[in-house]
């Protein structure tokens, strides 16, 4: 709890000290969602609205309603909130785009980027085969993704799939490094 009313008090601070830097008719990028509430978050930017005329360009990685998932008011408050303020929308592709606008957000506010939103003609659906392998894809920079540190300590075998792998070899760790997005389906047929 003490955890908690601290790290509220310390992202009042935050805010604060965020308006007091940015200048006016600058523009400021935000990203949604954000799972952790901040007090005077929403305050901050809306009298940077007002007081100071930024542009807030958001860039949205994920919409909870699209997964169907079950919001708190807050969460979804903040959600449309943060849409309101929003000078530009940042989204992943049509399908977003398509849900925002049947949602009520002007189409001129929505910039689409698409990515996640390729299929493929040629593809062909496999059956996986069992293993108690487990698969990685993805990133492999241990900085970002700490538990990669530990896979050793583990007694299972680990295929990784990406770049930035820099960690030492193991017996039960085997790095086949970054494969092309449409080489990725066939390569996960195997394992968990």
């Amino acid at each position: 709890l003490y955890k908690k009313i601290f790290n509220q008090i310390k992202g009042f601070f935050v805010w604060e000290s965020v308006y007091q830097k940015i200048e006016k008719n600058s523009i400021v990028f935000v990203q949604y969602p954000q799972y952790k509430r901040q007090f005077n978050r929403k305050r901050i930017l809306k009298l940077l609205k007002k007081k100071k005329n930024i542009h807030i360009i958001c860039l949205i990685h994920d919409i909870d309603k699209l997964r169907h998932v079950t919001l708190r008011k807050s969460i979804s408050n903040e959600f449309n909130e943060i849409l309101t303020l929003s000078s530009k929308i940042i989204v992943h592709n049509q399908s977003m785009q398509s849900y925002l606008i049947d949602e009520g957000i002007e189409s001129s506010k929505l910039v689409p980027i698409k990515i996640f939103d390729y299929l493929r003609s040629d593809y062909k659906i496999t059956h996986p085969k069992y293993s108690t392998k487990v698969i990685i894809a993805g990133n492999l920079d241990h900085s970002k993704s700490k538990y990669l540190e530990n896979l050793w300590k583990v007694k299972t075998e680990f295929v990784l799939y990406g770049s930035n792998y820099h960690l030492p070899p193991h017996d039960n760790i085997v790095c086949k490094g970054a494969l092309s997005p449409n080489d990725v389906p066939k390569a996960l047929n195997t394992g968990y």
